[in-house]
């Protein structure tokens, strides 16, 4: 596999030295670094699509995200800005920047662009889940219900929509919701580790420890790293065992 990297590497980028790369496929070298994880060698490919292509609006996309994920939230926003521009009728280019703006906790403005982008596409789920996010992100946890469950009814299998749901049924105190949508991102996206311990918290919570145990057991299994995390809480749901 990784001699098989090497040598996918080596044809990408060997080219750069025997001709003229086309800001297409700086673009496609970056989505393809970005997918192995080295988003600053990513970035350097948008930066070159960008340079070669002004109006390249996925190498304006891919690197607000980039810039997002690295805080540089002033460049990130510059970016959407410039996706705006290019394609103000792609709901695209409003669902990045309201992202960003989320990020930086501007979230009127974050909500303009997220209904901007309904009004574009109304059947758009990831809109309304984002819009949920920015409502439990201020404590407006029924509201936020709401805008979840239309992001459900647009796209039953959206993992981030029951997973936000969780969280703010957890904070209404509704733990059995609660333990149900963590139970259903799971079941969608078994790979999203920190799932085990959020239903975990959600079982010691309403008395179930043996379910807790097993929820925090299986997150170590299956990502060590947990542990060190969940350690002190494992160990209190064992002492209400008698374990």
């Amino acid at each position: 596999m990784k001699i098989t990297l090497l040598v996918l590497l080596f044809l990408l980028f060997s080219g750069d030295s025997l001709k003229s790369q086309s800001a297409e496929e700086y673009y496609q070298k970056g989505l393809f670094l970005h997918s192995i994880g080295k988003s600053e060698e990513a970035m350097k490919m948008y930066d070159k699509a960008i340079k070669l292509d002004p109006n390249h609006y996925g190498a304006y996309m891919e690197r607000a995200t980039e810039k997002m994920i690295s805080f540089d939230i002033s460049g990130a926003i510059e970016d959407c800005n410039k996706c705006v521009e290019l394609h103000p009728d792609r709901d695209s280019s409003y669902l990045v920047r309201a992202s960003v703006l989320s990020v930086n906790r501007n979230f009127d403005q974050s909500n303009q662009d997220l209904f901007k982008a309904i009004e574009i596409k109304p059947d758009n789920p990831m809109a309304y889940s984002s819009l949920g996010t920015n409502c439990s992100q201020q404590g407006l946890d029924s509201e936020a219900i709401i805008y979840f469950n239309k992001a459900i009814e647009l796209d039953p299998k959206l993992f981030v929509a029951y997973s936000g749901r969780a969280l703010a049924y957890r904070n209404m105190i509704d733990f059995e919701n609660a333990i149900s949508d963590y139970t259903k991102v799971i079941e969608l996206d078994p790979s999203f580790f920190m799932t085990y311990s959020s239903r975990a918290i959600c079982y010691f919570e309403t008395g179930q420890y043996e379910k807790a145990i097993s929820d925090w057991e299986l997150l170590i299994k299956k990502a060590p790293s947990f542990e060190p995390i969940v350690k002190h809480s494992l160990e209190e749901a064992k002492r209400k065992l008698g374990k």
